[in-house]
């Protein structure tokens, strides 16, 4: 298993506030996904002027990631204008396995024009995982894909493989 050391850089209070670095390091993880998930609607919480190619920071109504879910861009849901690119919150970063929230979105415009409050600017898509050490996972494909040759010949099913 490897480890990786790395810095978290993230808004200590708000989106675009003071910036915190804090040294971390950490097992590399895997997931599993449960087999269900959910959509969540990114609404604007303001009226905002937007204009082709200009990146913006848009407010929107608070939404919850539930624990041990992660969140995908849905991209063809998505405001006539322009599309989400990503979800913003203030705060350090928190594990799959915590509830977190975002009341920001960086969206990107195609074409000029007002993004107005109550626009349906995105959807996410919340899927429901569950974490795993990374070599677990390995160790399991390795397993189905390299069997055990010597078990098979000495299996009492063998024969049925080449059964006429």
């Amino acid at each position: 298993m490897s480890e990786v050391e790395f810095n978290v850089v993230y808004w200590e209070d708000d989106v675009g506030g003071k910036l915190k670095r804090v040294d971390k390091r950490m097992d590399e993880y895997a997931y599993k996904i449960v087999g269900i998930g959910e959509w969540k609607a990114l609404i604007a919480d303001e009226d905002k002027t937007v204009e082709k190619g200009k990146p913006e920071v848009i407010r929107i109504k608070k939404v919850e990631f539930p624990p041990n879910s992660v969140c995908f861009i849905l991209g063809r849901m998505r405001h006539a204008l322009g599309a989400v690119i990503d979800v913003l919150h203030g705060g350090i970063p928190r594990y799959v396995e915590t509830v977190s929230y975002a009341d920001r979105v960086i969206f990107l415009p195609i074409c000029d024009g007002e993004v107005k409050k109550n626009d349906l600017l995105g959807v996410v898509d919340l899927v429901y995982v569950k974490p795993v050490k990374k070599m677990q996972i390995l160790d399991k494909i390795r397993k189905i894909f390299e069997p055990d040759v010597e078990k098979l010949v000495e299996s009492k099913d063998w024969p049925y493989l080449f059964s006429k």
